[in-house]
């Protein structure tokens, strides 16, 4: 039997199809946003404990208890940092730090999270030219994740982790990251919220991601 173009039941499954459609796309975005960017790119730190902990492990994916990781030269670094260049701008909405499992997790106080577009490569490089998005941070778990949350539109290229433990002294200054992971969207146009904040002068960068 010959059903017109147009019935109740023709309206019905356009209407399921396009639900289907739109629950697809959302999934597919929310995939997208969840995705470590920060994952086998680009890292720089202030220092390096040795070359058995390479700043390279903060980004190699392995978050497990016998997972190597970064750490800095704690007695010749008193404020280290840690810095991955995420390869083009990016729409930034949250950033993971795994904690070391063993011990030590009382090593960093005081840190600071920056966000930005100036290139933080060398201890020549002033990481404070990039916007910082978090002070403050102390994780109190071993083996665990400190979650940070961006509250508005935060766009840039280079995270950079830096500890400013107070009542440090020698090895106990040492920066020790098993993962750091970056969650959000990388080279696409986002409008201008935001965009060429946090770069050093004359070398703001044009409001879309490259």
């Amino acid at each position: 039997m010959l059903r017109r173009f147009g019935s109740s039941r023709d309206k019905s499954d356009m209407v399921g199809l396009l639900l289907l459609t739109l629950l697809v796309a959302s999934l597919q975005a929310y995939l997208s946003d969840a995705a470590n960017i920060a994952l086998r790119k680009k890292t720089y730190a202030s220092s390096i404990f040795s070359s058995s902990y390479n700043s390279s492990y903060a980004v190699d994916g392995a978050v497990s208890k016998t997972a190597a990781f970064f750490m800095s030269a704690g007695d010749v670094d008193t404020d280290p940092w840690f810095s991955v260049d995420l390869g083009g701008l990016a729409n930034i909405t949250s950033v993971s730090i795994y904690t070391r499992c063993d011990c030590c997790v009382n090593r960093t106080r005081n840190a600071e999270l920056r966000i930005g577009n100036a290139s933080i490569t060398s201890r020549e490089d002033n990481v404070n030219y990039n916007k910082m998005v978090a002070n403050g941070i102390a994780p109190d778990r071993l083996c665990s994740p400190y979650s940070i949350s961006m509250l508005t539109e935060t766009i840039g290229r280079w995270v950079t982790f830096q500890n400013h433990n107070p009542d440090c002294t020698g090895i106990e200054c040492a920066l020790q990251i098993i993962e750091l992971q970056v969650f959000g969207t990388v080279g696409k146009h986002v409008g201008t919220a935001g965009c060429c904040s946090g770069t050093l002068p004359g070398a703001a960068e044009p409001c879309m991601y490259i």
